[in-house]
């Protein structure tokens, strides 16, 4: 619960500006869907609701990271582990 307090204050620090992340690429494009699930209150929620909330948002975070390795491949992603214990991308850092 904590976890979420600190993402909650975050995001009210830091809301979403759609004009700096639809100028990435691949773009994020706003849509009353995404933009309702990233207004939803953490706080606010418990059990099933809160699992329900994180594992939406954990389907969109793995989504969009796929999207972005197919777009950028090695230029702008790094892969930590290997294919037979497992791995995962992120995005490279400068």
């Amino acid at each position: 619960m904590m976890e979420w307090l600190r993402i909650e204050n975050w995001l009210r620090k830091y809301p979403i500006r759609w004009s700096y992340v639809n100028s990435k690429s691949p773009p994020l494009l706003p849509s009353k869907p995404l933009t309702d699930l990233l207004s939803q209150n953490p706080g606010s929620l418990k059990g099933r609701g809160l699992k329900a909330l994180e594992d939406r948002l954990n389907a969109l975070l793995c989504a969009y990271m796929t999207l972005y390795f197919w777009t950028w491949r090695n230029e702008r992603c790094e892969l930590f582990g290997d294919l037979k214990t497992g791995y995962i991308i992120g995005p490279k850092t400068t």
